[in-house]
């Protein structure tokens, strides 16, 4: 997934918002370290295989729990 461009805020006294333009696509990140939590969006156009970003996200975080929900937005 080729990366067009990055955006990222730091919140005080912690947590983070990083939003990643793809191309036909974006990625958010948002951290809540206060909570032990982090909230992940990909939005996808056209045929993206999403695992690298699934596995890309679990290698980094390496989360105890989690929850995946994949909605299919297509309007065919």
């Amino acid at each position: 997934m080729p990366k067009n461009k990055k955006i990222k805020y730091k919140f005080e006294p912690q947590g983070k918002t990083i939003n990643t333009t793809l191309s036909e696509s974006h990625a958010t990140v948002h951290t809540y370290p206060e909570h032990g939590y982090i909230y992940t969006e990909l939005m996808t156009c056209g045929d993206i295989d999403t695992k690298e970003f699934i596995t890309g996200m679990l290698e980094h975080f390496q989360p105890v729990f989690g929850t995946l929900r994949i909605l299919d937005r297509s309007y065919e």
